[in-house]
């Protein structure tokens, strides 16, 4: 999960026997520790007191356990879970992933608008609006523009530079579309049915509004963009929009 730098991030936990139903765990026996990736601990083991019938509880990590030190785009931390349930040691993981204060506007929210979902059927976990963020900022189609710079310095650039996230955080989400779109589910003890959607020609319109903010962007990179977003939408499998990988 994604936790902008030093801000305090509450992780709920929920203990479980051995079949996966929800169970007190044993007295004491619940710990968490928060550790690098390099091994190096940032937050030493605590144990704290659980209620007699408690069955979950959220863990509340502060600054300065969330403060990043790496000079990269983002830094990643393990916390480690551990309880026992009948004498049964359970450990979970849980990758929290330091970002700094996101610099652009858009929200996941922003990005089922454009595919006409909803978070029925595109869930926040489906929709990666950090990792596009460096994908888009990093990629060669951007050129010698400072994306950051953009992003931050308002008016019509930097809605441009939104909506190019935003178009492609959408193409991406695709991909996770065509796994898990369903076309009957049902609410409340209501079958609704969903109208057949053509991912295909979704796909490549999410790529051409893609491309189409990134060409006002930068006009010299537009013969190149249009090349990229032709490739993206008929190769099997498809170059990678972003990188063109």
């Amino acid at each position: 999960m994604y936790v902008t730098a030093s801000d305090t991030v509450n992780v709920p936990v929920e203990f479980e026997n051995s079949q996966g139903q929800l169970a007190v765990p044993d007295a004491g026996s619940f710990t968490y520790t928060v550790f690098r990736l390099d091994g190096s601990v940032v937050q030493a083991q605590l144990a704290p007191t659980l209620g007699a019938t408690a069955t979950e509880y959220s863990i509340t990590l502060t600054s300065p356990t969330t403060t990043k030190v790496s000079l990269e785009d983002s830094e990643t931390l393990l916390l480690r879970i551990k309880y026992a349930h009948g004498g049964v040691t359970k450990t979970q993981r849980v990758y929290l992933t330091l970002i700094d204060e996101p610099r652009y506007i858009i929200t996941d929210e922003d990005v089922r608008n454009a595919l006409g979902a909803t978070d029925l059927i595109l869930t926040d976990d489906m929709i990666d609006l950090h990792q596009t963020y460096v994908a888009v900022k990093n990629s060669s189609y951007v050129g010698t523009i400072d994306f950051d710079a953009v992003l931050i310095g308002g008016g019509y650039n930097a809605q441009l530079a939104n909506d190019a996230l935003k178009y492609a955080a959408a193409a991406s989400a695709i991909t996770k579309l065509r796994i898990t779109l369903i076309k009957t589910h049902t609410e409340d003890n209501i079958s609704v049915t969903h109208f057949e959607t053509n991912l295909d020609a979704l796909g490549a319109e999410m790529a051409a509004k893609y491309v189409a903010a990134m060409s006002e962007l930068n006009p010299q990179l537009r013969i190149a963009l249009t090349q990229v977003s032709d490739l993206f939408v008929v190769s099997t499998p498809a170059p990678d929009l972003i990188t063109g990988a």
